[in-house]
């Protein structure tokens, strides 16, 4: 960290009672993705026996995505700079070997953006930068808000602005809704099949309990990518038909 950028939020690390588990869970499942692949692959043993009428290569990705997701939590931690010199938000991210940076201007900027986004399965506050041409920089999201609200009040000359309500629809993209709610939902689809074969197979504990866990995790999921989704289509449609002129006299 250079002289002249001064910290104004850091989401630190997840604590040490929660990233232990955590760790622990997805070495588990690492573990487990090899053990599958090293029985299917190379026929070695390494104590998950085969289950018949599987996907044995597929569920050993499967639990490498997860293993993935949990052990990042070790790593992961954020940070949003502001470097005074350049007059611009450093966000600073922490993965797994590096730190990756990405830098917003504040240069021309008209104001900064809080706003409140309510979701089926969380409260999330995202941060932009606003231009008069239209443009809008994501900066960052976060459940706390007023840890970065006072420090940009403190350090940055724009002005700020808090929404509670949902955005403007102009401002939201069809496509970066439709886009992922396919992808999750073609996604959970797959796996809710696949658990579902698990149940149907049976025979031992590992399918028995991946199958139940799984497909209560996997179908909250599908409802998690839908809803909003279906939300967000009814808002359009209803601003659709209000802006719709009715018939000439």
């Amino acid at each position: 960290m250079t002289t002249s950028n001064t910290l104004l939020y850091d989401t630190g690390r997840v604590p040490l009672w929660l990233r232990i588990p955590l760790l622990a869970f997805g070495l588990l499942m690492l573990w487990l993705g090899v053990s599958v692949a090293a029985h299917e692959l190379f026929g070695v043993n390494l104590g998950i026996s085969h289950v018949q009428g599987s996907s044995p290569l597929l569920g050993s990705l499967v639990c490498f995505l997860i293993a993935a997701l949990f052990i990042f939590v070790w790593f992961g931690q954020r940070q949003v700079l502001f470097d005074e010199a350049r007059q611009e938000l450093v966000i600073r991210t922490r993965g797994y070997t590096r730190i990756h940076e990405r830098h917003v201007s504040l240069i021309g900027g008209r104001e900064i953006h809080m706003r409140y986004i309510r979701s089926i399965v969380s409260r999330t506050w995202h941060v932009t930068v606003e231009f008069p041409d239209g443009r809008s920089e994501h900066v960052a999201s976060t459940s706390d808000i007023e840890p970065l609200a006072k420090s940009l009040e403190a350090t940055v000359k724009l002005p700020i602005k808090r929404f509670t309500e949902d955005p403007p629809l102009d401002q939201r993209s069809i496509l970066g809704i439709i886009v992922p709610t396919v992808a999750c939902v073609s996604i959970c689809v797959f796996l809710i099949v696949m658990n579902i074969r698990l149940l149907v197979i049976g025979g031992n504990w590992f399918s028995d309990t991946w199958g139940l866990i799984g497909s209560v995790f996997v179908r909250t999921a599908l409802l998690a990518c839908i809803v909003p989704a279906i939300r967000e289509l009814r808002r359009r449609r209803r601003k659709k038909t209000n802006q719709d002129p009715g018939p000439s006299a």
